[in-house]
């Protein structure tokens, strides 16, 4: 394999790792504005959300499905399938406008609209390595040789191992915005992160170790 191959195969790996880390923000950001959505009566600082729970529970209902589109995407780009990479495309802009429009009425409402902010900005990056690597290596998402090319056991371990990463430490990197009267709100999902995150990295792990090359054997000595 050349050069130019080699560097393209892994600039597609890049991005699909990127649309996971995409799909799994997306998700746990969905998942984690249930409370806004269908309980903010039990927070002082949600008050001004109650007359517009029903905005927020089409915001869960909408973001929870782009993250699970996301992950139909990934699958799809690691397969090479013919309308990954335009799937791609439009969930990143429908996820960017969709976190957009959280985050404003969020900031108008309660002044602050973190973690969403992340999960634009996550969107905002994947959508700019998609938008820009096809130009540096041609096909690399819609060559005859796309499902092929980059190693798809590879491109989906490492995807699996950055989304079980991203779950397990959520409660970290999602706590902005989820404290209350000193406690992180997000550990209140900490069970359901820990064992799918912990699941996500395992099945990473372990595609990762079926791609290794397994050394020939030695002939046997007289």
């Amino acid at each position: 394999m050349s050069q130019a191959n080699r560097s393209g195969g892994a600039a597609r790996i890049a991005a699909i790792v990127l649309m996971a880390a995409t799909a799994l923000v997306t998700l746990v950001s969905g998942a984690g504005t249930y409370c806004a959505a269908f309980n903010p009566e039990a927070y002082d600082s949600m008050a001004a959300l109650i007359p517009y729970k029903w905005l927020y529970q089409i915001f869960v209902v909408v973001t929870v499905g782009l993250g699970l589109a996301g992950g139909g995407v990934v699958y799809g780009l690691i397969r090479g399938r013919a309308w990954s990479y335009r799937a791609a495309l439009i969930t990143l802009v429908v996820i960017i406008v969709a976190a957009g429009l959280h985050i404003v009425t969020s900031r108008l409402l309660r002044g602050k609209s973190m973690p969403n902010d992340l999960r634009l900005y996550v969107a905002a990056l994947t959508l700019l390595a998609f938008v820009v690597l096809p130009r540096l290596w041609k096909g690399i998402f819609t060559g005859a040789d796309a499902g092929g090319n980059g190693g798809p056991r590879t491109a989906a371990g490492l995807s699996l191992c950055v989304a079980g990463l991203l779950a397990v430490t959520a409660p970290a990197w999602a706590s902005a915005g989820h404290w209350l009267h000193g406690q992180n709100l997000v550990l209140e999902w900490l069970g359901p992160l820990l064992v799918g995150g912990s699941a996500l990295l395992l099945a990473g792990l372990g595609l990762l170790a079926w791609t290794r090359p397994v050394p020939a054997a030695q002939p046997a000595r007289p």
